[in-house]
């Protein structure tokens, strides 16, 4: 009978509304909270209510419409202070308000202490929880969209490159096809000058040939002039 007027009594102190309540009856409790007051969601944070008075339970209330309230018994600390540890799970912005601990007795749940000192919890909405899917599936979109232009521009330059290259290979075979002709022309016109078949040795000999015989002519005419002369002087001689 005992076990479940304390289950009960438990259970009103948990739920709303808490009728009958007596609080300022004993000294105020400390509360704390780790790691900190500003935190984001889906972080988890602990309240620690102390107090040097032997309470056998804390509770902690979260003051405003929310109204979330948290019920654990005491334990024993080395520095010979009692207190409560309170875990909250995973916070959400819900959980934004402010506070409060309290200490009572086991044999008189209604009385509680004075309120402790107020903490102001904060809970900020992290990158991914304050994005909507909209923005996220437009994000997406916007990131695939700049995927494919970058790819698009990276084919437009390599076309680019390949079309160059190409051009400059045939405008290089054209300029060496230009300078083969231009060769070809030259010595055509050398070898016009200058025939392979002819024989550069016949070539002097006639020479030689041509110049002896020009020689023999004129000493034969030579000769013929000096016979003439001789026989027209006899003939002047013979008639004087």
């Amino acid at each position: 009978m005992i076990t479940m007027l304390t289950v009960l009594l438990y259970l009103g102190l948990i739920l709303e509304p808490r009728t009958g309540v007596q609080a300022g009856a004993y000294e105020n409790p400390s509360l704390s909270v780790y790691p900190s007051r500003n935190v984001t969601s889906g972080v988890s944070i602990s309240f620690s209510c102390s107090s040097s008075i032997g309470f056998g339970r804390f509770i902690l209330i979260q003051e405003g419409k929310h109204g979330l309230s948290w019920t654990l018994d005491s334990q024993h600390q080395a520095n010979q202070l009692i207190h409560a540890t309170f875990v909250l799970d995973a916070v959400t912005p819900n959980h934004n308000g402010t506070f409060r601990c309290y200490g009572f007795f086991r044999n008189e749940p209604q009385v509680w202490s004075k309120p402790s000192n107020s903490l102001d919890l904060i809970i900020s909405e992290t990158k991914d929880q304050s994005s909507t899917p909209t923005e996220d599936g437009l994000e997406t979109y916007q990131k695939i969209l700049i995927g494919v232009l970058v790819s698009f521009l990276l084919l437009f330059f390599l076309l680019l490159f390949l079309i160059l290259i190409g051009y400059q290979c045939r405008h290089k075979k054209k300029a060496n096809a230009s300078v083969k002709n231009t060769q070809s022309e030259d010595n055509a016109e050398l070898n016009s000058w200058n025939p392979q078949n002819e024989d550069p040795q016949g070539i002097v000999y006639a020479q030689v040939k041509s110049s002896r015989h020009q020689k023999e002519t004129a000493s034969k005419e030579s000769q013929d002039v000096t016979y003439a002369q001789l026989c027209i002087r006899t003939q002047e001689q013979n008639n004087s």
